[in-house]
């Protein structure tokens, strides 16, 4: 991430205006972003930690579904419940989900002192040495229960977790992070894979109130992995696992920004609300990246390669979204192009309008305002492209609901497709990535390589103006594990 603070305001020739519109919603269709009590909550933490948790429509809505479910918590609002305090948390790789977690956890207990947070990831597990490759989750729970000063007995029983949390007046906030890491462990780990599963399916049928349990994980089977209806070639340890009942883990798809929002990379280059970044070069990083934070640090990473002759677009093109289309199946592989082509035909005239003598002019995309002409599709747009690829192979459409929505969010996790909203358990309105993808997708034009050298020139100098005049810049790591750069 670039840590641009004002830093860019002082460069900045055009001020980007924030959309008024910029709303996400979560799985309940609640408006999340520009409510009063969400800014504030966000606010006050963000200003507690002093780190880079950014002011994007994914942060401020999970901090706040962390707020909330604490201050639930401590209220008793759980007590009695059957599963509200156990909830699945899904979104794609890159938008900041596990800094977001890691950081709540090491601060939690400055805003609620009677919270003991334990945050837990399952991304380094297979590696040699790795605590939840030699403990379940609730023998970490009592662990640190034990260093916390409660009094716990050697061999502790799962049962008497919610009493000596009762017995200190305090309860517990267990983070567990990389979810669909977990069921893709085999061989010597699959026992102890078992018994965590065990630890959470009893922990999600937990009714004395004291504990919330949040998982969270960047597969699109998520939900499936819950009730084991995953693909099992991908998830081996479905096999013989405990079936953790969505019903009491249900999900909570977090929202993500489409490419259109310009005045995101001003957020994700700095947490001020007030940073901009020159509208120029954040229309050639939108038109080619889009706004998911990793793809943007891998973006810049290059650019900060002094003397690098990369293939800035290229690169990218090749590593991230060719990449994640191979990891996609079949027909998630043709809804995807059946998408591409609507895009491109309700956008024909804004696409012709970045052309000149017949090919795509760079000028054109850093001057021309493509990304408030765009048009999305809508629900409807997509459920008629879905409905016409059920006939044409053959099969029945009334009962394919799921399997359109599992293809639609496989494919947002896989960096191809985001959305705004969702209504009965579909996106709302969906976007590509970025716009490169509806123009490029559909052929290899004769103009393409001179294009490319041209757009990574550009983007090169724009951006080392940026360096040249403030030699402080820096990229951070904002958010999973973005390296650090200096100039």
């Amino acid at each position: 991430m670039l840590r641009a603070a004002a830093t860019f305001s002082l460069i900045s020739a055009t001020k980007y205006s924030w959309y008024s519109n910029c709303e996400a919603v979560d799985n309940r269709g609640r408006e999340i972003r520009n409510a009063g009590k969400a800014d504030a909550t966000f606010e006050k933490f963000q200003s507690l930690t002093q780190k880079n948790i950014y002011n994007t429509t994914t942060h401020v809505n999970l901090v706040g579904f962390l707020h909330d479910s604490c201050d639930a918590l401590i209220n008793n609002r759980y007590v009695g419940s059957n599963g509200s305090h156990a909830r699945l948390i899904q979104g794609p790789k890159g938008i900041g989900k596990s800094f977001v977690l890691e950081t709540f956890a090491e601060y939690c207990t400055q805003v609620y002192p009677n919270v003991l947070p334990v945050y837990l990831t399952f991304n380094d597990m297979r590696f040699k040495g790795d605590q939840l490759s030699q403990n379940t989750i609730l023998e970490i729970i009592f662990d640190k229960m034990k260093k916390e000063g409660y009094r716990v007995e050697d061999h502790a029983k799962p049962r008497e977790i919610s009493h000596i949390l009762k017995e200190n007046n305090k309860y517990c906030l267990v983070l567990v992070d990389e979810l669909d890491q977990l069921y893709r462990v085999t061989d010597s780990l699959a026992q102890i894979g078992h018994w965590h599963l065990g630890d959470l399916l009893f922990l999600g049928n937990q009714r004395e109130g004291r504990i919330v349990v949040l998982l969270c994980g960047s597969s699109a089977s998520c939900p499936l992995l819950v009730t084991c209806h995953a693909d099992e070639k991908e998830f081996p340890l479905q096999r013989g696992a405990p079936h953790l009942n969505g019903t009491k883990y249900r999900t909570k798809r977090l929202p993500t920004e489409p490419f259109i929002y310009l005045e995101t990379l001003s957020r994700l280059m700095s947490s001020s609300k007030d940073a901009v970044v020159d509208v120029k070069l954040a229309r050639l990083i939108a038109f080619a990246v889009g706004m998911n934070a990793r793809l943007i640090g891998s973006f810049v990473n290059e650019l900060q390669h002094e003397n690098s002759n990369e293939d800035i677009y290229g690169m990218w093109k090749a590593k991230e979204h060719e990449s994640g289309l191979k990891m996609v199946k079949s027909e998630s592989y043709s809804l995807y192009h059946e998408l591409m082509e609507k895009f491109y035909q309700k956008n024909k005239v804004l696409i012709n309008s970045l052309m000149e003598n017949d090919e795509l002019s760079v000028p054109k995309i850093m001057e021309i305002d493509w990304e408030r002409r765009f048009q999305p599709l809508t629900q409807a747009d997509v459920v008629d492209i879905w409905e016409k690829l059920l006939l044409s192979t053959g099969k029945a459409s009334g009962s394919q609901h799921e399997t359109l929505q599992h293809y639609l969010f496989e494919l947002c996790d896989r960096d191809q497709l985001t959305f705004v909203g969702i209504k009965d358990g579909l996106p709302e309105i969906l976007y590509p990535m970025n716009l490169s993808q509806v123009v490029l997708e559909r052929r290899h034009p004769p103009w393409y390589n001179s294009f490319i050298n041209i757009f990574n020139q550009k983007v090169k100098d724009l951006f080392n103006n940026v360096i040249d005049e403030l030699p402080g810049v820096i990229v951070e790591k904002a958010c999973d594990k973005l390296p650090q750069f200096k100039k």
